[in-house]
């Protein structure tokens, strides 16, 4: 029974470890990082693509196009290579590298190499869901941590002669922002995760588009 009890007291110590470590665990702030730097580079990204695949493909007819579209395949492989860097280092993630070398590899098996690998083509996939996806992160990232810390600092606005305004109710007392402060922690415990949740999605996508098999 002792060792029952002990084994259920483990079980609800690792369970309120798991709920509040995200605080000072490094990684959540990495991966915050990711999210809010995953917008303006989607942004580069999609303009970028759109714009230099368009202007190959139209100019294809008098042939300047087709250098163009090779180089921007290769700009492709190039970025992808850079969002894998992210993916391992700020998202934590394993993954395998774009393609295999051959020894005495020529420039020209090199470039064949790029040009026919699947992983430059999900790698552009993976480029131009950074647009959508990362104007959804960013939003999410910064809405959710704005009104969290908001409240959490509740009490301290209330103090240099604010109120605490949500439209439908005001704070304007020390007890009240208290209470503010202490929805705050929840709500800021709660966005911590939800952000991490996030990354762990994006680590997903990367770890499926980024290398030439899932780790």
């Amino acid at each position: 029974m002792d060792v029952l009890s002990e084994t259920i007291e483990q079980q609800n110590l690792d369970w309120v470890q798991a709920i509040f470590e995200v605080v000072w665990e490094p990684q959540t702030y990495l991966n915050i990082l990711y999210l809010l730097v995953s917008f303006p580079l989607g942004v580069v990204y999609f303009v970028f693509l759109v714009t230099g695949f368009a202007l190959g493909i139209g100019l294809a007819i008098i042939w300047i196009g087709l250098p163009i579209l090779i180089l921007m395949i290769l700009a492709v492989y190039g970025l992808t290579g850079f969002e894998r860097i992210l993916a391992i280092h700020m998202l934590g993630q394993e993954i395998d590298s774009l393609r295999d070398v051959l020894p005495q590899e020529s420039a020209w098996q090199w470039l064949k190499g790029v040009l026919t690998t699947p992983a430059t083509w999900k790698g552009m996939g993976f480029l131009l869901l950074k647009f959508p996806f990362g104007l959804f992160s960013f939003v999410a990232a910064v809405t959710v941590l704005a009104i969290s810390v908001a409240l959490l600092f509740a009490p301290l606005l209330v103090m240099t002669g604010g109120v605490v305004d949500f439209g439908f109710w005001v704070g304007d007392t020390i007890s009240e922002a208290a209470l503010c402060s202490l929805l705050g922690v929840i709500l800021h415990l709660l966005a911590l995760h939800f952000l991490n949740a996030l990354a762990w999605i994006w680590g997903a996508l990367a770890r499926i588009l980024l290398g030439k098999s899932i780790t």
